[in-house]
């Protein structure tokens, strides 16, 4: 503790992930993270743990909607989404889409339950101008989707 103040400085600071507390010339206090901490929030996932995760949920995707109707609704052949479940490819371009179905659908199944979910997800929407959020999901992402979907759960307008 230096002398003359009444603060004390953790002694496992570092570990904590905080270098050092200062003060700034306003007075304000500011803390800065330790370089470990910073970089072990950007690290990627292992690439081998990757495939496994992509397959699981094309699978999961493909059991809920089938092959057929899947392929339709991102754009590939049949067969890309076999190759996609069987881990020998990945869903690159389409992983953003895909994910933003599962997420879609799961909030769906909260709120409607498994079948009313998919009938939401493929049918005209009055929050989306009469259109469908599996054709909006697609061309804008889940926000607005997302937000159709706060608004039909809860009964306000979009």
């Amino acid at each position: 503790m230096a002398e003359g103040t009444n603060k004390r400085q953790p002694r496992n600071a570092a570990a904590a992930g905080v270098r050092k507390a200062g003060t700034l010339s306003s007075g304000a206090t500011h803390r800065t993270t330790d370089s470990r901490e910073a970089s072990a929030r950007k690290m990627p996932r292992t690439a081998s743990a990757t495939p496994r995760v992509a397959s699981d949920r094309v699978a999961y995707l493909v059991d809920t909607f089938g092959k057929r109707q899947l392929a339709e609704m991102v754009g590939i052949h049949r067969a890309q989404l076999s190759r996609w479940v069987a881990g020998s490819d990945q869903p690159r371009e389409a992983a953003g889409f895909l994910l933003d179905l599962e997420h879609a659908l799961a909030k769906a199944r909260l709120a409607f339950g498994e079948q009313a979910a998919k009938d939401w997800l493929l049918g005209n929407n009055s929050y989306l101008g009469g259109a469908r959020p599996i054709d909006v999901l697609k061309a804008n992402g889940s926000r607005t989707v997302m937000d159709a979907l706060n608004g039909e759960q809860w009964g306000s307008s979009a």
